[in-house]
């Protein structure tokens, strides 16, 4: 982190979050949840395309 002191006091000019630095950290939540959702689209999708067939006796 670069420091810079003002005053004899020596504060942090990057003042933010630690976490985002890790960016694969966030890029490994983000595919996770990429996928999670792309999976429950699909298996939302096959539920749906069963209740929509209509059963014929004909």
């Amino acid at each position: 982190t670069q420091q810079k002191e003002i005053n004899g006091n020596i504060q942090d000019e990057n003042v933010g979050w630690k976490f985002w630095r890790k960016r694969r950290l966030v890029v490994g939540v983000l595919a996770f949840f990429g996928f999670f959702i792309s999976y429950i689209l699909r298996v939302n999708l096959s539920v749906a395309i069963v209740a929509m067939t209509s059963k014929s006796d004909k």
